[in-house]
């Protein structure tokens, strides 16, 4: 099949005609974005996008010149809007810095293709209840971390550190709060109320985001309180979680262990002991059919809230609105064999989840293929949405690092791989990634402060 080339100024991404790139983005502590082709394909290599395998020692880290000679530290979120523009959270820099796709003027800056500059932060975290409001790059943030763009190309950050969430206006480039209170994490549940003014609201350490563009509505990982929450016309309701009122952030979590189990197959939102637990959701993402996916990191698992009845990802018989463990096993984490591709989702062991990223389904209205971030094990899995070629609905596949074996210390790009298979390559604490329209997936290796980019090729996409 003939080869396409498209380019973010020196970043050169390649894809077959009939088969999407796939780009991921890799979180790690010393940052950097690389370019990486899917271990599952013969031939395809991963590469460097961003980053260049050194942190971040003074602002401003690169910001004006080729994203690849720039340098992170210890990035952690990670977003592609539909132009393919690439958005990362540089986590410990306490920004939030793009990749334009296309030279053009975007938040009120002048930027070249490729090259990497910062829309939000200005270096310094954020220690009071007053981080700035207006000019998004003289306000401060504190350890922002999941990324959100809705249509309108704003961009929603999950200001961790500041237990609120925050939005960056693509006209104005003006930063307001619009979920939380600055500084004041919730301690007592329901922590504002179960549904409440968005200003009035309290999270608790909000690590992800995710835009629904069909609904106009932006879901929440509100990771401290064991909940995911939505925000929709001002206002913010619960979606998922176990709440029982006046009791303390933490009594909530789901304990495998202990007396409260974590309800799958019941309601996603319930008072009663025992229903829809969470225990730190980290990430949540949402398909075009409604259906919603949590990351929840502690039970070492993905569970999935359908939006209709029907079967998803193997398992027969869902309703509508309860929750569903569709990866990891709940309450163990991997030891030892973590499970091995063509295993059932259900089967196979997770030890840190921590983001999620979803694509478009291979078959129309069918389910979407998961890509879920391992950030311990070091490596990004694959739930498939569909059987086609050699993948089969609800099996599990590694698609980039190899599982618990580390990019070494120090990292550079031949010690970590660059240029070879990507299920040959080493990650180190990978977290979200990002998509863009082509099935380019881009990955956040936190702890080698680099962004990478794998082509996701072969018959089977």
């Amino acid at each position: 099949m003939e080869w396409i080339s498209r380019r973010y100024g020196s970043a050169t991404l390649k894809r077959r005609l009939a088969v999407p790139l796939t780009l991921t983005v890799v979180a790690m502590s010393l940052p950097m974005i690389t370019f990486a082709t899917p271990a599952w394909a013969t031939g395809p290599t991963i590469s460097d996008f961003a980053g260049s395998y050194t942190a971040c020692s003074s602002s401003p880290c690169g910001d004006t010149y080729a994203a690849s000679s720039a340098t992170l530290n210890s990035s952690t979120g990670l977003t592609v809007d539909s132009q393919g523009n690439v958005f990362v959270a540089d986590s410990a820099d306490n920004v939030v810095r793009m990749i334009p796709a296309k030279s053009n003027r975007y938040f009120n800056i002048a930027m070249t293709s490729g090259h990497i500059y910062t829309i939000a932060g200005n270096y310094t975290a954020c220690t009071t209840t007053s981080c700035g409001t207006g000019v998004a790059t003289s306000a401060e943030l504190n350890d922002p971390s999941g990324l959100a763009v809705d249509s309108a190309g704003d961009v929603y950050i999950a200001d961790a550190g500041d237990d609120a969430v925050r939005l960056v206006n693509e006209q104005s480039d003006d930063i307001t709060t619009v979920v939380g209170e600055m500084g004041r994490a919730c301690t007592l549940i329901p922590c504002g109320g179960v549904t409440s003014a968005a200003l009035s609201t309290f999270l608790n350490d909000p690590s992800g985001v995710a835009w629904d563009q069909s609904t106009s509505s932006l879901y929440i990982a509100d990771t401290g309180d064991d909940f995911v929450r939505v925000l929709h016309d001002g206002t913010v309701s619960y979606v998922a979680g176990w709440y029982d009122y006046l009791a303390t952030v933490g009594s909530n979590s789901c304990l495998l262990s202990g007396s409260i189990a974590c309800g799958d197959g019941g309601p996603a939102l319930s008072t009663a002991a025992g229903f829809a637990a969470l225990w730190h959701p980290t990430d949540v993402a949402v398909d075009s059919n409604g259906n919603l996916f949590i990351a929840d990191q502690s039970d070492f698992s993905v569970r999935m809230i359908p939006a209709s009845n029907g079967s998803h990802y193997g398992i027969s018989g869902m309703v509508a609105g309860d929750i569903y463990l569709v990866a990891g096993v709940e309450g163990a984490s991997c030891s030892g064999s973590c499970g091995s591709n063509g295993q059932l989702g259900s089967n196979v062991f997770f030890d840190n989840p921590d983001y999620i990223t979803l694509d478009s389904p291979a078959v129309v209205g069918g389910d979407s293929d998961i890509f879920i971030s391992d950030s311990t094990t070091s490596v990004v899995r694959m739930l498939a949405g569909s059987t086609r070629g050699a993948w089969n609905a609800g099996d599990i596949y590694t698609v980039a690092g190899q599982l618990q074996s580390p990019c070494s210390t120090p990292p550079s790009s031949t010690a970590c791989g660059d240029g070879s298979v990507a299920t040959s390559a080493y990650l180190k604490a990978p977290r979200q990634t990002g998509l863009d329209a082509a099935g380019d997936l881009f990955i956040v290796d936190s702890t080698d402060n680099v962004v990478s980019l794998s082509a996701r090729l072969g018959p089977d996409f």
